[in-house]
């Protein structure tokens, strides 16, 4: 229910009334809106585009926490993020955008990739602090941090040209040690 100052005058209001109208104040200055309930059909595609968006976030935020602070220092990952990310837009945008259109394409070599290679992309996975992410929705689709882990290498290699793995399907030991080392390492630029 609606509470106001000055009944008929109507001088103040706030809250809602009959679930149809919103009063409030503004910048100081009271308005009435109509109540707006958003929609969430959550139709498969939606569900799957958040899964996916869900994942790279998790995968990001290993980059993010290696970052120390915005001085400078971070990782040699996140260095090349930023200085790769496009005019007018931040890292994590362009990062989230890229690998966006990269996820369905590589979805298949990757469960390929990971699944030979079980242990060293869970290493890589450990080592970057990645968990299994499981997507909210009627289809609760479960991708594992070590999925995380060969997307970001998967965008390391062909978006930001590293070298440190030299074939996502034959991951190599040495390899694991480096590449944890490219993403979380932080050291001064």
């Amino acid at each position: 229910m609606a509470k106001v100052k000055g009944p008929l005058m109507s001088l103040e209001a706030s809250g809602s009334v009959a679930n149809t109208l919103v009063f409030s104040i503004w910048k100081g200055r009271p308005y009435v809106r109509e109540l707006v309930t958003p929609s969430n059909p959550q139709t498969a595609s939606q569900v799957a585009y958040r899964g996916q968006q869900g994942t790279l976030a998790k995968a990001a935020a290993a980059v993010l926490t290696a970052k120390k602070d915005a001085a400078g220092y971070g990782s040699l990952f996140f260095k090349a993020l930023r200085d790769n990310a496009e005019s007018g837009q931040s890292w994590i945008s362009t990062f989230m955008r890229i690998a966006r259109a990269r996820f369905d394409s590589v979805s298949g070599e990757a469960n390929t990739g990971i699944e030979a290679q079980s242990a060293r992309w869970e290493s890589i996975a450990e080592g970057l602090n990645l968990v299994d992410y499981t997507a909210v929705g009627p289809t609760g689709s479960t991708y594992t941090a070590k999925m995380q882990a060969y997307h970001l290498a998967s965008y390391a290699k062909v978006q930001l040209g590293s070298t440190i793995i030299a074939d996502l399907q034959d991951l190599q030991a040495g390899e694991v040690a480096a590449f944890i080392a490219y993403v979380s390492a932080s050291e001064p630029d």
